[in-house]
């Protein structure tokens, strides 16, 4: 998925599956998507008005993965002509739901899950690797998500999605008219940062379980051109994790490998929350050429 500049709303699909060796079952099966929206940090209440957030799209290289509860997983690929929207409708081809039976879904899409059908109790997960091209948001390839196991009904079925992770939406002043290559979060407290781990699907509420842990992640910034005094948007999904006690800063990469450095507010990191920060007036404290001290980052709530 990719977020265009609406957040992330809902995405309600349906696929149409036709049977192939169940003559007796209907012809035509729908299954229906929703997820579940983002909850701005400090609300109660859910983002939903997709003109003036962050709306998470279909792209064309999206597939979701369903499994029965017992057996190997299927993978649905989004079609071509479904592409760029919110919703979608899906053709399974040869594979049937059967009634009575009990169905899950995720995404993204993991090869590695075709080892065996206990796969579906070590879903991966990674955050690093993770890029924005221009002022564009390419996070939504990083928002895992998981739905709940549900039984087919007259060859219907509903998933509803949850979120694994959390949406980091970083406001920052650009301090030199200049191109950007990367963007990183750092702890200074040491390796506290997970960046990769995995979640049970199987689990009553599955949730992350942190495999690696490092100081820092990074996002490549790729075509994107700041210009000083203007404040540039940046995109990046995180894992469920206690910063609350951490020293945390942001740092942007100029070409020239140029640093400019942000200190924001330190959080808890909650899945399915949507943490917006905004750096304010920096300060040139001397520590190094080319370094900035931002003002502690402060929360908007929308």
């Amino acid at each position: 998925m990719k977020c265009t500049k609406t957040l992330l709303s809902c995405i309600v699909g349906c696929m149409t599956l036709l049977s192939c060796a169940q003559r007796e079952e209907s012809h035509v099966r729908q299954v229906l998507f929703s997820v579940d929206d983002f909850v701005v940090d400090g609300s109660t209440k859910t983002n939903c008005d997709p003109a003036n957030n962050y709306a998470i799209t279909w792209a064309g290289s999206d597939t979701i993965g369903i499994f029965p509860l017992e057996g190997f997983q299927e993978p649905f690929a989004i079609p071509a002509n479904q592409v760029g929207k919110s919703s979608a409708s899906f053709d399974g081809g040869y594979w049937d739901v059967k009634n009575g039976l009990k169905y899950n879904a995720y995404y993204p899409f993991s090869v590695e899950n075709f080892k065996s059908a206990q796969s579906k109790t070590t879903i991966p997960v990674v955050y690093t690797g993770q890029s924005q091209t221009g002022t564009q948001c390419n996070a939504g390839a990083y928002d895992y998500t998981y739905s709940d196991w549900t039984a087919a009904t007259d060859g219907n079925i509903n998933f509803n999605f949850h979120h694994i992770g959390a949406f980091l939406v970083l406001s920052l002043p650009i301090p030199a008219t200049t191109t950007y290559t990367k963007l990183t979060l750092t702890s200074l407290n040491g390796d506290e940062i997970p960046v990769s781990g995995i979640y049970d699907l199987t689990a009553a509420k599955p949730a992350f379980v942190s495999t690696a842990k490092a100081s820092s992640l990074s996002m490549d910034l790729k075509s994107f051109s700041g210009t000083s005094g203007e404040t540039s948007v940046f995109y990046m999904m995180l894992p469920l994790c206690d910063l609350s006690s951490s020293t945390l800063m942001v740092t942007l990469t100029s070409a020239e490998s140029t640093t400019y450095t942000y200190s924001i507010e330190s959080k808890t990191i909650i899945a399915g929350k949507l943490f917006e920060i905004t750096g304010h007036e920096y300060v040139d404290l001397g520590l190094t050429s080319g370094t900035l001290w931002a003002t502690t980052g402060r929360h908007i709530l929308m």
